[in-house]
């Protein structure tokens, strides 16, 4: 979750695969935009340069418009997001 100025942003959950706004004074949703995939909230939401930046579990980074929650651009980073659960080891 990302919290800007009155507004959280936040991801709802892997087979919603919807990501959305919520004006924290007025707890009323702002926007509500579906992508292409979900989140495991293995990472959090980021605000840079005006633009909302978030990741989904294919493993694709978005821009999104803060205000409207248009979709900007969206680029693969190569790899899909897994989630680890429970004991990690290293072995070796």
């Amino acid at each position: 979750m990302l919290v800007a100025g009155d507004t959280a942003f936040f991801g709802t959950a892997v087979s919603t695969r919807n990501f959305v706004a919520i004006d924290l004074v007025t707890m009323t949703q702002l926007w509500n935009v579906t992508l292409a995939a979900g989140f495991w909230g293995l990472t959090s939401p980021v605000m840079a340069d005006g633009l909302l930046l978030t990741t989904t579990t294919n493993g694709m980074l978005w821009s999104l418009n803060p205000a409207s929650g248009a979709v900007l651009w969206n680029v693969s980073l190569g790899m899909p997001l897994v989630a680890v659960y429970g004991p990690i080891a290293a072995v070796g």
